[in-house]
């Protein structure tokens, strides 16, 4: 996400491949660093193109820039989070859906929340996963070329 308040360019990122996706993300890191930011947090993308802009743009590279990634995020189904990820199968806990992906991520990132409501104060929206759910542990969480 670059932060535009340009509608159609928001929408546009949300549909974009991998190679347009490359550009809006160098372009950010760019802009980032010119203001000197020499570290970001990736907060997760449904189709994992900033983990994949990480592994190939940013590997073994020196880079004075460090970026750590989520690749996509977690949600529960038919719940708030499809744009930044993915959830667990039918009758999947979270910690086996987890252990099964291998994306070599920095952090884990779960969508537990939904959009809270401007129009009605203090609506509460349940929780996408218990606290006993992201208590277990998850197995493996491991950066490139470690495991």
């Amino acid at each position: 996400m670059s932060g535009t308040i340009d509608k159609r360019a928001r929408q546009q990122q949300l549909w974009a491949g991998y190679q347009e996706s490359a550009c809006f993300i160098t372009r950010h890191i760019h802009y980032n660093f010119t203001h000197g930011v020499l570290g970001m947090r990736d907060g997760g993308d449904g189709k994992g193109h900033v983990l994949q802009y990480k592994n190939e743009n940013m590997g073994d590279k020196e880079n004075p820039v460090v970026l750590k990634t989520s690749g996509r995020a977690w949600h529960q189904k038919d719940r708030y989070g499809s744009m930044l990820g993915r959830h667990p199968g039918k009758n999947e806990s979270l910690s086996t859906a987890y252990s099964e992906d291998y994306d070599p991520i920095d952090q884990v990132k779960l969508i537990n929340s939904g959009p809270n409501s401007l129009k009605t104060f203090s609506r509460e929206i349940p929780p996408q996963f218990c606290s006993e759910e992201i208590k277990k542990k998850l197995p493996r969480l491991y950066n490139k070329g470690e495991k």
